[in-house]
């Protein structure tokens, strides 16, 4: 048997061949997660994560939908640091994604429904090029050159926050667009495919 994670379109790809992290000193930390609003993928633990992270240099988008959404509405209405889009198209979730400076995975691993459960969103996240934090998903160490891990508890992710809010940089990002993007490319669809076929 092959375990595949999962693929990433070429065209989704090639969409952030250009569209390179630009970090402008003196303004907020732009951090985004994007997908089911649940308990599952952890949308809880990260509103949590920002009651406990007191800085106020940083911004968190959230998109998508799920049962948490009314949740997430109070949330923003509360800590202006929270902007919540909505489900968004996929022209839009693709702008987000290419304008934010680092991306959430806080799918809380602690759950029995999660614990063979990989992250597809992951795919997007390494084509963007972008700087990610994640929760410590089954298989997440052939990742670990890529994004920064914590565990799936709020203070983990509260403090993962806050160093890469401390760490950010022009030149730091534009090696993790390089590093990030290079990896993706072992998960393009056409590269996943040629191992299937190669399968006896």
């Amino acid at each position: 048997f092959i375990l595949m994670e999962g693929g990433i379109d070429p065209a989704v790809y090639d969409y952030f061949e250009e569209k390179v992290p630009k970090v402008i000193d003196g303004r907020k930390v732009s951090f985004m997660y994007s997908g089911l609003l649940s308990k599952v993928t952890g949308v809880d633990t990260l509103l949590d994560s920002m009651k406990q992270q007191k800085r106020k240099d940083i911004r968190l988008i959230v998109t998508g939908k799920g049962d948490l959404e009314n949740d997430v509405t109070a949330a923003a209405a509360d800590d202006p640091r929270i902007i919540y889009m909505g489900h968004l198209p996929y022209d839009a979730y693709m702008e987000q994604l290419a304008a934010a400076d680092v991306l959430i995975n806080p799918r809380n691993m602690d759950l029995p429904e999660n614990k063979n459960n990989f992250p597809s969103k992951i795919m997007d996240y390494l084509a963007s090029g972008r700087r990610i934090i994640s929760t410590r998903f089954a298989g997440y160490e052939r990742f670990s050159g890529y994004m920064e891990f914590c565990g799936s508890d709020a203070a983990s992710l509260a403090c993962r926050i806050s160093v890469a809010a401390d760490s950010i940089g022009n030149d730091q990002e534009m090696h993790i667009y390089g590093v990030n993007r290079n990896f993706a490319q072992n998960y393009l669809w056409p590269v996943q495919l040629e191992r299937l076929l190669e399968i006896k």
